[in-house]
């Protein structure tokens, strides 16, 4: 058991870890006086981890495990927000706007971090806790509101519910994923004051500078027409697609297209690579002296941690960058063989950042994906020739593009099935031309629209 464990020790270790997290938020009811006894017995089994060589193998499944429960705990701590929320009061809010207002239908949608909020008489200091707030007739505000500003305003408070009607969408769940803590609801535009520049966090800050002189290119040298599709593409802002145009990518089965996740980054990172591979190619002597994959990946990490914060660092972006910096670090330090230690090394990280990420569909379908396409295509890739044409003059490049059609193939047929419960579950359909659109569709994306996109930007 001992040299199975240390062989790809990582592969256990986040499954410990993992179902720390499920028992803590399926079995354990949350109770503030519970975080000291469980904080406790994982430092004492991580202390005799130490200390007690002989058991540190087995010892080290129950510290993952009792340290994948704390964490999950400490999520679950409850918000006053929340519990005003459910009196249905009114309340005065001031917080830190977060992202920029949406406006459809003469309604403003926006996030706003609180900091301090006003109800019965007094002030109470609210921090970390965000609103999603609704503004009808909102006027001239939304030009007026950019991240970073604070602003106050009169709100009515409300908790996010459920129709709990059979296999309908968790609503109070995404909600809890995306960090929301309920709901805010301005009855009018002209009762929100600006105070002022805020405290924004400092990666709301950086993003936003980023950000904002992409968004003002795209919304002057675009078409009106596919504007919402580009913001989507390279900033990871779905919120200017139309229904008709979501849909359509949904029932095609390129519904993963429009949000920022493992297909785009790693698009990202293999032209970056090659590039860079390329680049270092031309020095003989570097070809002589390195391996140059190594140096290569090292720089490929720029593009792919730069992108992620392009695109918003959202939950999904944020998954599909630990997963690729993951695998570049193996490749840096010459194990990108152990692609199963890698894939978990990657959901630990994830899990330990976001403890109940776990629980989210991007995160499910995202391993499930990487999972069942590490566990099958080499295998169906055997089955196939490697070949089509002798390897002499055109025949180099007729073999790689077969390779390639070959491989594209496999791999969205593969993931197709491989997500097929996943996908009923939790969207209760499944494209039949999932493959043949992925074929068409992720060549185009990859090659020509996300590349010269990122360069004109």
């Amino acid at each position: 058991m001992t040299s199975a464990f240390f062989s790809r020790p990582l592969i256990p270790l986040s499954l410990s870890f993992g179902a720390g997290i499920l028992a803590a938020d399926k079995a354990l009811p949350f109770h503030q006086s519970l975080i000291l006894p469980v904080f406790l017995s994982a430092a004492v089994v991580f202390i005799f981890c130490l200390f007690r060589s002989r058991f540190r193998v087995y010892l080290l499944l129950p510290a993952f495990f009792l340290t994948g429960a704390l964490l999950e705990m400490g999520t679950h701590r409850p918000s006053p927000l929340v519990e005003t929320a459910t009196l249905n009061m009114r309340v005065t809010v001031e917080g830190v706007v977060m992202t920029p207002p949406l406006t459809v239908h003469d309604t403003a949608k926006f996030r706003v971090r609180v900091t301090q909020c006003f109800f019965d008489g007094a002030v109470r200091a609210v921090r970390d806790k965000d609103l999603m707030v609704t503004v009808y007739r909102p006027g001239l505000l939304s030009e007026e509101l950019r991240p970073g500003k604070t602003i106050r305003f009169p709100a009515r408070l409300r908790p996010f519910r459920n129709f709990n009607n059979p296999g309908g969408y968790d609503y109070e769940s995404a909600m809890s994923m995306k960090g929301y803590a309920c709901a805010a609801y301005v009855s009018d535009g002209r009762y929100v004051v600006p105070m002022g520049e805020g405290s924004a966090p400092f990666s709301v800050a950086v993003l936003e500078g980023l950000r904002r002189p992409v968004r003002a290119f795209l919304q002057m040298q675009s078409n009106p027409d596919v504007r919402g599709l580009f913001q989507a593409l390279i900033l990871g802002d779905r919120r200017h697609i139309g229904e008709t145009l979501r849909e359509s990518f949904i029932r095609s089965g390129l519904g993963h297209a429009l949000a920022v996740s493992g297909l785009h980054i790693g698009l990202i990172a293999w032209i970056a690579f090659t590039a860079f591979k390329w680049l270092l190619s031309r020095s003989y002597r570097l070809i002589l002296a390195w391996d140059i994959r190594r140096p290569a990946a090292a720089l490929t990490c720029i593009p792919v941690v730069g992108y992620a914060f392009l695109s918003g660092f959202h939950v999904s972006s944020q998954r599909a960058m630990v997963m690729v910096l993951a695998y570049l670090g193996s490749m840096i330090l010459g194990r990108e063989k152990e692609t199963w230690s890698t894939l978990a090394l990657a959901g630990l990280a994830i899990l330990a950042l976001d403890p109940h990420a776990l629980f989210s569909a991007s995160f499910q379908l995202s391993f499930m994906a990487v999972i069942g396409i590490l566990w099958f295509v080499p295998g169906l890739m055997d089955r196939f020739p490697k070949t089509l044409v002798p390897e002499n003059g055109r025949g180099v490049w007729l073999n790689r593009v077969y390779i390639y059609a070959l491989g594209l193939v496999t791999v969205s047929f593969t993931a197709m099935i491989f997500l097929l419960p996943v996908t009923l579950y939790y969207f209760h359909r499944v494209s039949l031309v999932a493959v043949a659109a992925n074929v068409t569709a992720v060549p185009i994306l990859g090659l020509w629209v996300l590349p010269l996109g990122l360069l004109s930007t």
